[in-house]
């Protein structure tokens, strides 16, 4: 199954340099995952009990577009 979610970036999550921190990745597929398995229909923590449900699998990838000058 594939699934993807399109999160904005915020200017705070940024460094002078304009990269990404590394934490926020991580954040980014946590908020994925949840956004997955809400269009899932499971509503949160209590729903993955008992299916004893463990997503852990995630591919962090993206695409930048040129910023303006």
């Amino acid at each position: 199954m594939t699934f993807s979610v399109r999160i904005a970036v915020r200017g705070y999550e940024l460094d002078t340099q304009g990269h990404l921190n590394n934490v926020v990745y991580h954040q980014y597929g946590d908020h994925a995952r949840w956004e997955c398995l809400r269009a899932a229909g499971v509503g949160g923590l209590m729903d993955l009990r008992p299916a004893a449900w463990s997503p852990t699998r995630g591919n962090i990838g993206g695409r930048s577009r040129e910023r303006p000058p």
